[in-house]
C-alpha cells in the first residue's frame, strides 16, 4: 500500500470520528422537530402548517446566532493543532457570554411578536393561531439552544463528541414524552394542542443544556482544560465574531431563504403546506450527515494548518466531499423510491401523499448538491474563510432561487412545485461555487482563527 493511500486511509478515520456522532447528534436534534410534527398531526393540516411556520421562524432566529458559536469549531481545532490547548477553556467561557446575550436579546420581542407574526404570515386564520402559540412556547428555548451550541462547537474542536450522541437520545426520548403528556393531556397535564408541543421542545432544550454543561465542566475535560468562571473579554468576543459573524450571515441567507419558502407556501394552500413541510422535514433529515460531515471537515483542516500542514489540510477537504457524495447518492435514490410511502408515515392523505410524492423528487434531485455546499462551506471555514460562504449563498438564494421560486409558483400554475425548482437551482448554484474551487487547491488561509485567548482573567 503507497504512503498516499494510507494516509488517506488515516484521514478517513479521523473524519468519521469525528463525523458520524456530530451526524447522530445532528438527527437527533431534527427528530425533535420530526417527533413535534407527527404529534401534532392527529391534530390535522392546519397544526402541522402552523407549526411549520413556526420552526420556519424560529430556526432563522436560532441558527444565525447560534452559528456564531458553532465557529468555535475550527477557533479551538487551530488551537489545538498549534499546541495551545490552554485558550480552548477561556474560548468556551466567551462563548457563553455571546449565547446568553444574544438569547435575552431575541426571546423577548420573539414573545411579544408572536401574536402579530401568526396572523401576518399565514393566510388560514387557523394556521396562524397555530403558529402563534406554537412559537411563543418555543421562544424560551433560544437561550439555551446558544449555550448549547457554544459546547457543541467546543466540543467539535476538541474532538469530544461522542457524549453529544447519548445526551441528544435522552433529549429526543424526554422529548416525545412531553409532547405525548402536553400536547394530549396525559400524566396529568392538560391537553394544549399544538402550544404543548412548543413546551416540550423548550423543556427538552434546557435538559440538553444541562446535561452537557455537566459533561463538560464535571468530567476529566474540566480537569484537562482547567475551566473557571471569567468575565466578558471584549478582545476574545471580538475575536470570535471576527470568524464567526460572516459564519452567521452565510446563515442567515441559507436559512432565510429556506424560512421565506415556507412562508410562501404557507400562502397556497392548506394541502400544499402540510406536503411542503412534511418533504421539507425528509430533506432536512438527510442534510444532517452532510452537516455532521461539514463540521469534521472544519476541524481536520483547521487542525492540519495549526500545524502548518496545508498539503494535509487539502487532503481532508478532499475526502470530505468525496464522502458527502457517496452519502448524497444513496439518499437521493431512497427518497426517489420512497417518496409516497415517506409522507404517508405523518398523514395518509390523498391529496397530502401526492403532492408530497412531488416534492420528495426535487428533494431528491437536489441531495448531492445541499450535501456540497454544507461541505464545502465547512472545508472553507477550516481555512478561516467564512466570507465566500456568505456570498455564494446570498447570490445563489436570493440572487436565483427565491425569486425564480416565487415566479414559478404565483406566475404560473407550478404552485408549491415551483418553490421547490428555485431551491434546487440555489443549492446547485453554491455547490459549484464553494467546491470546485477548493478542490483544484484554489483557496489560501485565512487569519479569521488567530484568536488570542491567552491571558487569563483574575477574578
Amino acid at each position: 500500500m503507497s504512503l498516499l493511500q494510507t494516509e488517506s486511509k488515516s484521514e478517513i478515520k479521523k473524519i468519521l470520528a469525528i463525523a458520524w456522532p456530530l451526524a447522530l447528534a445532528q438527527l437527533g436534534f431534527l427528530a425533535m422537530g420530526f417527533v413535534d410534527t407527527w404529534m401534532v398531526a392527529g391534530l390535522g393540516p392546519e397544526a402541522i402548517g402552523g407549526v411549520a411556520i413556526a420552526n420556519a421562524i424560529f430556526f432563522v432566529i436560532a441558527l444565525m446566532f447560534s452559528a456564531a458559536l458553532l465557529s468555535l469549531d475550527a477557533i479551538i481545532g487551530q488551537r489545538i493543532g498549534s499546541g495551545n490547548e490552554e485558550q480552548c477553556g477561556s474560548l468556551l467561557m466567551q462563548a457563553y457570554w455571546i449565547g446568553l446575550a444574544a438569547g435575552i436579546l431575541i426571546t423577548v420581542p420573539v414573545l411579544l411578536l408572536s401574536p402579530a407574526i401568526g396572523s401576518t404570515l399565514a393566510k388560514n386564520p387557523i394556521v396562524g393561531d397555530e403558529c402563534s402559540v406554537y412559537l411563543w412556547a418555543r421562544a424560551w428555548s433560544f437561550t439555551p439552544f446558544l449555550l448549547f451550541a457554544a459546547q457543541r462547537g467546543f466540543l467539535s474542536g476538541i474532538g469530544t463528541v461522542r457524549p453529544l450522541v447519548i445526551i441528544v437520545i435522552v433529549g429526543n426520548l424526554l422529548n416525545a414524552l412531553a409532547d405525548w403528556a402536553f400536547i394530549y393531556g396525559h400524566l396529568g397535564m392538560p391537553a394544549m394542542g399544538t402550544e404543548g408541543a412548543g413546551y416540550a421542545s423548550t423543556f427538552s432544550a434546557f435538559v440538553l443544556l444541562i446535561a452537557l454543561y455537566i459533561t463538560i465542566h464535571h468530567t476529566d475535560i474540566q480537569k484537562k482544560y482547567q475551566f473557571r468562571f471569567a468575565k466578558p473579554r471584549l478582545d476574545v468576543i471580538a475575536g470570535i465574531l471576527r470568524l464567526g459573524g460572516p459564519f452567521a450571515l452565510h446563515i442567515l441567507v441559507e436559512v432565510g431563504a429556506f424560512s421565506t419558502i415556507t412562508i410562501l407556501a404557507a400562502q397556497t394552500d392548506k394541502i400544499s403546506l402540510a406536503a411542503h413541510h412534511i418533504a421539507w422535514t425528509y430533506a432536512a433529515l438527510t442534510f444532517m450527515v452532510p452537516l455532521g460531515i461539514s463540521v469534521a471537515a472544519s476541524v481536520r483542516v483547521a487542525h492540519c494548518l495549526g500545524q502548518g500542514d496545508r498539503r494535509g489540510a487539502q487532503r481532508a477537504g478532499n475526502l470530505s466531499i468525496y464522502l458527502g457524495i457517496l452519502y448524497t447518492v444513496g439518499t437521493s435514490l431512497l427518497l426517489l423510491l420512497l417518496r409516497e410511502p415517506l409522507v404517508r408515515v405523518f398523514l395518509d392523505d390523498a391529496e397530502v401523499v401526492r403532492t408530497g410524492g412531488v416534492l420528495l423528487m426535487f428533494a431528491a434531485a437536489f441531495q448531492i448538491s445541499d450535501g456540497m455546499q454544507v461541505i464545502g462551506a465547512g472545508v472553507l471555514r477550516g481555512t478561516g474563510d467564512t466570507r465566500k460562504p456568505f456570498v455564494a449563498n446570498l447570490i445563489g438564494h436570493w440572487v436565483l432561487g427565491v425569486p425564480l421560486g416565487a415566479y414559478l409558483a404565483f406566475g404560473s400554475d407550478l404552485g408549491v412545485r415551483g418553490l421547490w425548482v428555485g431551491t434546487t437551482l440555489a443549492l446547485t448554484t453554491v455547490a459549484i461555487v464553494l467546491v470546485f474551487p477548493f478542490l483544484r487547491g484554489q483557496w489560501r488561509e485565512y487569519a479569521g482563527l488567530e484568536v488570542d485567548a491567552s491571558e487569563p482573567v483574575n477574578n
